[in-house]
């Protein structure tokens, strides 16, 4: 039987990400890491290979939330009467050694992880560092089944219907298949409409740790190791669960 070939890579000069020397202890670091942050009793990392890339999930028992048609792994953050779901999300190019390309952290809340909507993200894309995009980021994303066809009410009549700014709030309107109300003075327009909008809102890339203090003006900070990017992974998100605990207070 002929040896199993060891995937070894071809150190460039500048790789597109940052480089993983030992993939299986980066996945168990990151596993802990997060774990002791969110107090979780059990967790496990899930893997799905497409061709020449990996995606590994962190997973957290049966825990999961439904995007376009398919489960993907998660852990819980949070259970009233909507719950929030965090989906732990790291790309990149198997080897020896790897080469960790993009992060995501995505929550989501729903009354069901099958009916779970994308609040926000928080996202690290490592393959290019003179993005024009500060790395990282948060994006918000607007819930997905507002149709983009209607127009947004004027600032009057937004005031009058204005309600408590909270994710359960805003998303309860939606799982319960009620929608929201536009004002009956503006017939509904086939154009979209213009200028900061929801559904543009996701494009912003709110910077996260952007060095605007410092002489070089940069956008993004310098990351060397994959020990900094465990360390990132978990910290923010414990910083995402205290913050929703926060909105969520009584």
């Amino acid at each position: 039987m002929a040896a199993k070939k060891s995937l070894k890579r071809t150190i460039d000069a500048d790789p597109k990400g940052i480089l993983v020397s030992d993939p299986t202890d980066f996945l168990g670091k990151t596993k802990r890491a997060i774990s002791r942050e969110l107090g979780l009793q059990f967790a496990d990392i899930q893997k799905i290979s497409k061709g020449s890339r990996e995606t590994c999930y962190l997973r957290s028992g049966a825990e999961a939330v439904t995007i376009d048609g398919k489960p993907y792994a998660a852990v819980r953050l949070l259970t009233a009467d909507t719950s929030l779901w965090l989906v732990v999300e790291m790309e990149w190019e198997p080897g020896k050694p790897a080469l960790m390309q993009h992060i995501s952290l995505k929550v989501h809340e729903g009354k069901t992880g099958e009916r779970a909507k994308l609040c926000f993200r928080a996202e690290w894309d490592l393959r290019d560092r003179t993005s024009e995009h500060a790395q990282p980021h948060w994006n918000v994303h607007p819930p997905t089944d507002i149709p983009s066809f209607e127009p947004e009410p004027d600032f009057e009549t937004f005031a009058e219907q204005a309600t408590e700014d909270t994710f359960e709030g805003f998303t309860g309107a939606l799982d319960d298949g009620s929608t929201i109300a536009m004002p009956a003075k503006s017939p509904p327009s086939v154009l979209k409409p213009s200028g900061f909008t929801a559904m543009r809102m996701h494009q912003f890339h709110f910077a996260m740790s952007a060095p605007w203090a410092m002489s070089d003006g940069g956008h993004s900070p310098k990351v060397e190791t994959s020990d900094q990017l465990v360390t990132w992974m978990s910290r923010c998100a414990r910083y995402i669960r205290v913050q929703m605990e926060y909105v969520r207070r009584d």
